[in-house]
């Protein structure tokens, strides 16, 4: 059967009936006693369900319950042509659904709705929904109070690679690595710079063998306080992977929403950075150790203790760094050379510091020869060649002694932070509280004081007069 022209009851009284052979769909005026809107209403029974739906044109509602009406009209006569088999289906599917309550046009809506919503992610409705009810489950045992599985979803998608490819952390190390090594390269980073932060990252990997959007802050954590050491030593560990993280999410291989890393927290000063320093007395028995038994080592002592330098910019000088007129004393400098953005630094020589220096003076070549750093680290001397030297001045050995000696007596002698801090390529506040320990101006004068004995530099051996040197 083909209804095409449904008969309507008058359309000036309400409800209004709009009828195709046994079918039957009514139109209700529902508009509020206050007239704010119109409002009709479609009303039929479909399958032992009422069916509801509200306009706001009394045309509308018409055009509706003539549609739906031909749609019942047609769904009687086309019952008539069911064979066996479909009854039987029907009737099946009908007694399925019945301890659901829900008619059966509505759950085959239903399906075709989801079916159509997985289509593009190729699952079925099966497969969804035990995933979705173990999900459930385990968030149910869990017991975890507010949390939902879209929750769940939108956490592991902020931090998880989505739309790029999965790399391990070993991969991400190295081309990070490279990229360092051609910075350093370009003179962007220092040399150092770059071997430390692939040192550190390159044991991170070693203890991460996994793709980088499987680490967590809690294994972060725990990697971190394994290292052991003191407070700016793991800030340091911190700053290298905090850095590289940076660099995965700019290079996508991180989501810019991965946030793993902020679980790592910068350790705060637990007082482990006290100055240790020499007194006078252990600086000239240094000096003279050095003078008689190492002299090669002698100009890097009497710089390290009497200008500041740091250890890997004393082993890059060159002897043409250096601006030493013999006649003009307040005219010597060296002139510190920097590989990375803060530029070079300007050091003043002391007449103590000159008057050690003097006999070894040269024209060119490093300052300090290569065959007495450390293998494969240009930027530290060989241990036991220190170790030696100290032995032999009766004292220890002190990382950073004589640097820290120089911050400590220098401020001290001028009382000025902020002219300390500039020459030794330090933060003022760096200087006072990891470089500075308490000496008095007697004290900074009688290490500013120290001069070589008489007949020091009785077998010099006279060098030609450079540009700058003498």
């Amino acid at each position: 059967m083909n209804a095409k022209s449904p008969k309507r009851s008058n359309v000036n009284k309400f409800p209004i009936s709009v009828s195709e052979g046994s079918a039957t769909v009514k139109v209700y005026n529902t508009t509020p006693k206050s007239g704010a809107y119109k409002s009709f209403t479609v009303i039929y029974w479909l399958a032992g369900r009422r069916e509801r739906k509200v306009f706001g044109k009394l045309d509308d509602a018409l055009v509706e319950a003539d549609k739906a009406v031909v749609r019942l009209a047609n769904a009687q006569t086309d019952a008539l042509t069911f064979d066996n088999k479909d009854v039987a289906v029907y009737c099946e599917a009908v007694e399925t659904l019945k301890p659901h309550g829900i008619p059966l046009h509505h759950a085959v809506k239903e399906f075709a709705e989801a079916r159509t919503t997985l289509a593009p992610h190729g699952c079925t409705l099966a497969t969804v929904v035990k995933e979705y009810t173990g999900a459930m489950s385990q968030l149910a045992d869990a017991k975890l109070p507010g949390v939902t599985l879209q929750l769940l979803v939108d956490y592991y998608v902020r931090r998880h690679v989505t739309g790029m490819a999965s790399t391990t952390v070993a991969d991400a190390v190295e081309t990070y690595a490279a990229e360092l090594d051609k910075r350093a390269s370009r003179k962007e980073i220092s040399d150092e710079y770059a071997r430390v932060v692939g040192v550190t990252l390159r044991k991170f990997a070693e203890s991460f063998n996994c793709n980088l959007d499987a680490i967590t802050g809690e294994s972060l954590k725990i990697w971190l306080d394994n290292r052991g050491g003191k407070s700016a030593t793991l800030n340091g560990y911190r700053g290298a992977l905090m850095t590289f993280f940076k660099w995965c999410q700019n290079n996508k291989l991180l989501p810019k929403t991965w946030d793993e890393h902020d679980a790592i927290k910068r350790r705060a000063d637990t007082g482990d950075t006290d100055a240790v320093i020499y007194r006078p007395a252990d600086m000239k028995q240094l000096l003279l150790a050095a003078h008689e038994q190492t002299p090669a080592l002698l100009p890097f002592v009497a710089i390290a203790g009497f200008a500041g330098l740091r250890t890997v910019e004393i082993t890059r000088l060159r002897w043409q760094d250096f601006r030493l007129p013999a006649d003009k004393p307040d005219r010597r400098w060296i002139i510190v050379p920097s590989e990375n953005k803060t530029g070079r630094r300007v050091v003043p020589v002391k007449a103590n510091l000159y008057a050690w220096l003097r006999p070894y003076i040269q024209t060119s070549g490093f300052l300090v020869p290569r065959e007495h750093l450390q293998p494969g680290k240009l930027h530290a001397l060989n241990s036991k060649i220190t170790d030696a030297l100290a032995a032999d001045a009766g004292l220890k050995w002190q990382r950073n002694a004589l640097r820290k000696s120089y911050a400590s007596y220098r401020l001290a002698e001028t009382g000025n932070s902020y002219t300390t801090a500039e020459e030794t390529g330090h933060a003022v506040a760096v200087l006072k509280r990891v470089y500075r320990e308490v000496v008095t101006a007697d004290d900074a004068s009688e290490w500013f004081g120290l001069m070589p004995p008489e007949g020091y530099a009785a077998n010099l051996i006279p060098i030609p007069a450079g540009r700058y040197l003498v």
